[in-house]
C-alpha cells in the first residue's frame, strides 16, 4: 500500500511540475492500453509502450533546452546608437 501511495505522491507531484508533460504520459499510456485490449496478438505491446515513452521524454529534453539560432544570435539592433548609426550622426 505504501508502493503505491508513493507511486501516486510523484505522479502528483510531476503533475504539479509540468502538467502537459504527464497528461502525454497518461495518454499515452491509456491508447497503449487500448490497443493492449484490442489486438490479440500482445508481443508489442512493452516496445510501443517503452518508444513511445522515449519520444515523449526526448521531446520534452528537447523542448525544455531550445538551442538559439543563428539568425537571432547575431541580429543586430536596429536603434542602438552605439552600433553605428552614422546617417544621423552626420546630421
Amino acid at each position: 500500500m505504501s508502493a503505491l501511495f508513493y507511486v501516486v505522491k510523484e505522479m502528483w507531484a510531476s503533475i504539479t511540475e509540468d502538467y502537459l508533460f504527464t497528461l502525454a504520459i497518461l495518454t499515452w499510456v491509456f491508447v497503449v492500453a487500448i490497443l493492449r485490449r484490442s489486438v490479440p496478438d500482445a508481443t508489442w505491446n512493452a516496445p510501443i509502450l517503452l518508444v513511445g515513452l522515449l519520444a515523449l521524454l526526448l521531446f520534452s529534453v528537447a523542448s525544455a533546452y531550445r538551442i538559439p539560432s543563428v539568425s537571432t544570435k547575431h541580429k543586430k539592433p536596429t536603434n542602438d546608437k552605439s552600433a553605428g548609426n552614422y546617417r544621423s550622426a552626420r546630421r
